[in-house]
């Protein structure tokens, strides 16, 4: 069975890391902020699928998250 990753923010770091671990082994969920920075990911199929909020981390298996200290701090809570 796939595992679920999901990358919360997809900037230069985020994107990186979905280009690194992209592959048959897992499906890759990704979201950021940005809604030109979400269809970009899609556009380009950085990501298996864009998910709408992150919310979607409670279905997931691991969860990578790719932005600033203080915005992880904030979506931690």
């Amino acid at each position: 069975m796939k595992k679920k990753v999901f990358v919360i923010g997809l900037g230069l770091i985020g994107a990186s890391l979905c280009r690194a671990i992209k592959g048959s082994a897992i499906t890759l969920y990704g979201w950021d902020h940005s809604e030109e920075t979400r269809e970009i990911a899609e556009k380009t199929q950085l990501v298996d699928q864009v998910v709408t909020g992150i919310e979607a981390a409670s279905q997931m298996d691991v969860i990578i998250l790719a932005v600033p200290v203080q915005v992880s701090l904030e979506y931690l809570n």
